[in-house]
């Protein structure tokens, strides 16, 4: 999920937040093969357990760590 706006100045959407449930994320590959910028890549970081799903829903600042 991302929050975005558009910023007056140069008509351009900027992103605010994001955040990914990997809770709901099957790790199919579809979403890296069809992003335009490529900026998704897929990894091997396994280690994303978490004992509960709060846990599984990460943020930017989260993400960005990794």
């Amino acid at each position: 999920m991302a929050e975005a706006y558009k910023d007056p100045a140069d008509n351009k959407r900027k992103t605010v937040s994001y955040t990914v449930d990997f809770g709901r994320c099957m790790f199919c590959g579809l979403c890296v093969e069809s992003c335009p910028k490529k900026c998704l890549v897929h990894t091997t970081d396994y280690e994303l357990v978490s004992y509960n799903r709060a846990g599984m829903v990460l943020g930017k600042d989260k993400i960005v760590k990794r």
